[in-house]
Formats: structure tokens, sequence, C-alpha cells
């Protein structure tokens, strides 16, 4: 009788770690999660760290967004900026809405700004897609919990590929 459950508790122990391996969605986790991506998505997150081709940029430097005045590598946006942001809020609403919040500093003077986009899931829900401007921006899921997403968009222009990577934190503050 020992050896009988011995052996459930060990098929047990196997096939609750098959199913918790295989239940990761996502590049950098989570491995396994009880809400759904929906979910922990919505909310309002900030900005706190953006990579250009994985090298470490400022994200309070306008220029991963804009390198000049007349390109950008992640086209999100057509607000005139000058060199400097003192924040980025992304906003998702569970309706699809979102929009993203801006903190400029033009002439050492800060003034809000705001985008609005609408989003939503690619079928396998590794995607997120925004609508923008007439435009569908897809944006990878690299990571998605409860508190921290991982966003990745690479474009391919003037014969050379730009991969950038945003990581936001869950925020407790709204944006009104």
């Amino acid at each position: 009788m020992k050896v009988k459950n011995i052996l459930i508790v060990l098929i047990l122990i196997f096939g609750i770690t098959f199913f918790l391996s295989s239940c990761e969605k996502y590049e950098e986790g989570p491995a396994f999660s009880l809400r759904s991506p929906e979910k922990r998505l919505t909310g309002t997150w900030g900005l706190s760290m953006v990579k250009m081709n994985n090298v470490l940029v400022d994200p309070t430097s306008i220029s991963w967004l804009s390198p000049d005045e007349n390109t950008s590598l992640f086209p999100l946006f057509e607000i005139p900026f000058s060199k400097k942001t003192n924040s980025i809020i992304a906003i998702f609403e569970d309706d699809g809405d979102g929009k993203f919040f801006f903190l400029i500093t033009i002439m050492n003077y800060p003034l809000p700004a705001t985008e609005y986009f609408t989003w939503y899931f690619d079928e396998d829900k590794k995607n997120i897609i925004l609508d923008y401007n007439e435009e569908k921006i897809t944006l990878e899921i690299i990571r998605l919990t409860n508190e921290e997403m991982t966003l990745s968009r690479t474009e391919t222009g003037d014969g050379t590929i730009h991969t950038t990577t945003l990581e936001f934190l869950k925020n407790t503050i709204s944006i009104e």
C-alpha cells in the first residue's frame, strides 16, 4: 500500500511540474498565473526602462521616441517634443481603450500631453496590437505579470533592424 501511495504522489508531482512548465506563454513569464492576460494588462503603467537594440536608454530622453526631427524608430506619437519627458504613463482600460500620458518639459515648463489608442491581443495573446492614428502597432509581450510588463517592437528600415524594449511597472496612480 505504501508503494502505491508513493507512486501516486510521484505521478502527481511530475504531472504538476509538466503542467506548470507548459503554461509559460511569455518569454520572461510568469510561468503560471490565475489572472487572464486581459486582467493583468488592465490598469495604469509607468515606463521604467527603455532599451534600443539591447542598449539601455534614459526613459526621460526623447531620443528613443524620435531620434531626430524627421524619423522615429518607434513611431507611436506625433507630439512636438523638446528633449526631456518627466514621465510616460500607459493606461489600458478593460473595454479596449487606452492612452499614453506624457509630462513633457518644453523650455523648462512642464506640459501634459495625452495620446489615445485602442488595444487588443492577437489570437495567441502573445502580442498587443494598438490602433493609433489608423495604424496598427504590434508589440510583442515578453513579460506580463500583475506588477511588471515588458513589451518589444522590432522594425526594419534603411537596411537595419531596430528593436525597442519597454519595461513598465504597475502604478496605483490615476491620470485623468
